[in-house]
């Protein structure tokens, strides 16, 4: 007898820090409209990529952006912020990215919920008849980040 495994989503406060009036996320894909010193709850994994970007967004339990709020409330915010500075956080990216998709394969049950048309052929992942559900979770995370250093590859080239 299988047994769904179910994943509590924890949320987590971020706010915009940056030097933009208002700020759209279409980066981390949560499409959330920000003004600056605005709070929005996301999931933890989104925060922490989010709080990686120092100049832009502060965890709202951290030290850091309790120093901001302080200068944001009493007006001794410089207005000419510098630019933010370009974070090269390529390798966690993609280890959050596979992380999810192996959250994601928690909720499988069956073989043939990995043997996908993206999978098999997007991805070109060949299965053997007796392969695990580990062993084949393992195959298409390693097809998936392959995918993914050659997608990034061709972006910075």
């Amino acid at each position: 007898m299988s047994e769904n495994k179910m994943q509590a989503i924890v949320l987590v406060a971020i706010a915009y820090i940056g030097a933009k009036a208002t700020k759209r996320d279409t980066y981390f894909g949560t499409g959330l409209e920000f003004a600056r010193g605005d709070i929005h709850q996301v999931d933890a994994l989104t925060a922490n990529q989010m709080a990686r970007h120092k100049d832009v967004y502060a965890l709202v339990e951290s030290e850091r952006y309790r120093v901001w709020k302080e200068k944001f409330d009493a007006g001794t915010l410089e207005d000419a912020q510098p630019e933010p500075t370009k974070v090269d956080d390529t390798d966690a990216l993609i280890r959050d990215k596979v992380t999810e998709l192996r959250l994601e394969f928690l909720k499988f049950t069956k073989k043939d919920q990995l043997r996908t048309h993206e999978v098999t052929t997007k991805l070109a992942v060949q299965f053997a008849e007796d392969d695990t559900m580990g062993e084949m979770t393992a195959k298409v995370c390693a097809a998936y980040e392959a995918h993914l250093i050659a997608t990034l590859q061709g972006e910075s080239n």
